[in-house]
């Protein structure tokens, strides 16, 4: 079956995406590090620095809710952000107009950064590589308090569904249907063989058995009335004794 984490992350989640690259300095000489072959050392963050401890508190609570080995299949991540109201949204009894009118989070930061950082995060954690999530839902939404419902699921390959779907909605035949099936199968009779050769339609039988036909019987006529006939034959002529 495929596994699927939920789990929740309070505060206000960081955006990433954005990245500052800068030249760090040596303390004593202000000169750049230099690689072994002679290049300068660049190093490369987020312009966000407060991302750094929102992705360590993501990458705390995946682990401990996760427990497992990392999914190594296609991944589905489902990210509902909730972002807590201004103060200018409130008035003395509650939502002002500006609050009615503004039922969403519609100001930066963009749901796709706030993602971006909380996906990096789950990196080597939940996951191998972000490379092996196909679906990405982020959502934006008011809420208090400020939090990421996060949820991380292995994707069903094609081959798998389509095995379900076989046995979806099956049912075991009852006795009789059983029963019924396993007579409809059964193998004919020589006298059926013989018909059916013949290009004869088929005639059941009465009394001696299988393959056998009385010469009083007629395929147009009924059992009864076939043994009203037969009375008529054995009965004597009117006078007769």
């Amino acid at each position: 079956m495929s596994r699927s984490y939920t789990f929740v992350v309070l505060g206000e989640a960081e955006p990433a995406g954005s990245k500052k690259a800068f030249v760090p300095l040596h303390p004593k000489t202000k000169q750049p590090y230099r690689r072994p072959g002679g290049g300068i050392v660049v190093s490369v963050v987020d312009a966000n620095p407060h991302a750094k401890g929102w992705k360590k508190r993501v990458a705390k609570i995946a682990h401990d809710e996760c427990g497992a080995p990392l999914l190594t299949g296609p991944v589905k991540v489902t990210l509902v952000f909730y972002r807590e109201r201004p103060q200018s949204h409130y008035g003395v009894s509650g939502l002002n107009k500006s609050g009615r009118e503004a039922p969403f989070p519609t100001t930066k930061p963009d749901a796709g950064k706030l993602a971006r950082g909380t996906i990096d995060a789950m990196t080597g954690v939940m996951y191998v590589d972000d490379a092996q999530i196909v679906e990405e839902i982020a959502i934006k939404r008011y809420g208090t308090p400020p939090r990421a419902e996060i949820t991380v699921e292995e994707v069903a390959t094609p081959e798998a569904e389509n095995q379900n779907s076989l046995f979806a909605g099956l049912e075991p035949p009852a006795p009789w249907e059983i029963g019924a099936s396993a007579a409809s199968h059964q193998p004919p009779t020589p006298d059926r063989q013989a018909r059916a050769h013949a290009g004869q339609p088929h005639r059941e039988t009465f009394g001696a058995g299988t393959g056998h036909t009385d010469h009083n019987q007629s395929p147009d006529r009924s059992p009864w009335e076939q043994e009203d006939q037969t009375e008529k034959e054995t009965e004597p002529p009117s006078g007769q004794k």
